[in-house]
């Protein structure tokens, strides 16, 4: 799509909803991919090689009631296009599918997850909209209380697995925004 935006590109893979044994597999890559400067990702794409902004996942959009969509998003760095974050990105994921995850990293994102949640529960409004977002999406708010305990149980093989799974361009759509090309006769 055109717009004078900010060229972005989103990549979204089909996935299962919030109820299949993988939904906690899917919120540990989430977090390797993009959790931090410490991330897949960023130290790939941003810090290291300095193509893009930003680089974002997010585990299941626009929500997890239904199968949804695995979600990375990408903005590029000037003087960098949407094909070659495009392309890099593909390629830290086959680093996610070829190489096992470390214990190291499986710790932070766990520590992570659990941290993001005691955050969420810090106040009433937080916690009414995190009991009514689990009951919502599945069915039981006691969910929200024993989510943490199925994080500990995903191992790097976990990850691997869905990534290879998941992850294959059958089930992959791409959408970007690109700048506006000038219109026909008009000075540049």
């Amino acid at each position: 799509m055109e717009s004078p935006a900010q060229p972005f590109v989103a990549i979204a893979w089909k996935r299962p909803d919030a109820n299949d044994k993988d939904d906690p597999v899917f919120d540990m890559i989430q977090e390797v991919l993009s959790g931090g400067k410490t991330a897949m990702l960023y130290t790939d794409m941003v810090r290291d090689k300095r193509i893009a902004l930003g680089a974002f996942a997010v585990s299941s959009y626009p929500g997890t009631k239904y199968p949804t969509l695995f979600l990375l998003y990408l903005v590029p760095n000037s003087g960098h296009t949407l094909d070659e974050n495009e392309k890099e990105a593909y390629a830290v994921l086959e680093k996610l599918k070829t190489q096992k995850v470390d214990d190291e990293t499986l710790r932070r994102v766990r520590t992570k997850l659990r941290a993001n949640l005691i955050n969420e529960l810090d106040n009433n409004a937080g916690l009414a909209s995190q009991l009514t977002t689990f009951y919502a999406a599945f069915g039981d708010w006691r969910k929200l209380f024993t989510q943490l305990d199925e994080y500990d149980h995903v191992t790097a093989d976990d990850i691997q697995r869905v990534a290879r799974q998941y992850f294959v361009p059958n089930t992959r759509t791409v959408a970007s925004i690109v700048a506006p090309r000038p219109a026909e006769g008009s000075a540049q």
